[in-house]
């Protein structure tokens, strides 16, 4: 048979066969493949709700966000300002002051999507001085 001959009176492959499919996941429940599967035995949670629950269970398992740069700013600068809360020396306080300007600094500058970033740079030492009255 030629190659670009039809193929309509050519045999299948075995697995390409009706019911192949069916016959694999057969022999694989009955070797136990699927036995250590999370949630085996338990109904499939969120099916009656958001159609995109296992995107969103995904990302937070994988502690993954697709937020725009703005939002992505403002929850680390709000990370940022907690860590400050709680550094237990000003030489700290104050690495974590310089990493958040230089990102608040970068994502001004280069933010093309989304809400605009209205954020502006922590002058450190008046934060330095809140954070060591404990107003911060």
């Amino acid at each position: 048979m030629a190659p670009n001959e039809p193929t309509k009176n050519r045999p299948l492959p075995p697995h390409l066969r009706p019911g192949a499919i069916d016959e694999q996941l057969a022999e694989a429940v009955r070797k136990g493949e699927f036995d250590d599967l999370p949630g085996k035995g338990q109904p499939l949670q969120g099916l009656n709700d958001d159609p995109l629950w296992w995107v969103k269970d995904k990302l937070k398992r994988e502690q993954a966000s697709f937020l725009p740069p703005a939002l992505e700013l403002r929850r680390d600068v709000e990370a940022a300002l907690t860590e400050i809360r709680s550094a237990r020396s000003e030489m700290r306080a104050r690495e974590i002051l310089v990493e958040i300007n230089e990102k608040i600094r970068k994502t001004n500058a280069t933010i093309t999507s989304g809400p605009p970033s209205n954020l502006v740079t922590f002058d450190v030492e008046s934060t330095i001085e809140r954070w060591r009255s404990g107003e911060l």
